[in-house]
């Protein structure tokens, strides 16, 4: 068997679901505008949450993180578009800790949930110096708010 029919019959083979191999998810691309790329992130837990009472419990994320990515950052990044950003790369903010930089993922609501709940379980050598949000309730509801807040900047964008 010739190589090149070895490669496309394991081409085929995966392409049906029928291989062991798993093929890392793609990086985010860069932009056009030197950005990072956003990767279309499911809507698992904002639907259970309540935005309004996640616009309350964003109070305890407002001293460090903005909504506007106009604005200048304070101690973190602008979380107004979170979802589909890969990890450590919000424009404009340089002060990511090395695990944050290299962590190698984009959020997503499952990803935020976790983060919220523990940071530092979630991400040793993070620089957040914030204990989490123990109220699965609490995070759902935040995570409700951000997107509500994504959703309206990709509005407005449009």
């Amino acid at each position: 068997m010739r190589a090149s029919s070895g490669i496309a019959a394991w081409s085929i083979l995966c392409g049906l679901g029928m291989c062991a191999v798993q093929m890392p998810a793609p990086a985010a691309a860069q932009d056009a505008g030197g950005g990072t790329a956003r990767s279309e992130v499911p809507r698992t837990l904002s639907a259970q949450g309540d935005p309004e009472r996640g616009r309350k419990v964003f109070y305890r994320c407002q001293g460090c993180h903005r909504l506007s990515p106009d604005a200048p950052p304070l101690l973190g990044p602008d979380l107004g578009r979170l979802f589909g950003r890969r990890a450590g790369s919000a424009p404009g903010y340089a002060g990511y800790s090395a695990a944050l930089k290299n962590a190698g993922f984009i959020w997503t609501e499952e990803r935020l949930d976790a983060w919220l709940k523990d940071p530092a379980g979630f991400l040793p050598g993070n620089r957040m110096p914030f204990a989490g949000v123990r109220s699965a309730q609490d995070r759902a509801d935040l995570i409700a708010y951000l997107r509500r807040v994504q959703d309206r900047l990709e509005a407005e964008e449009k």
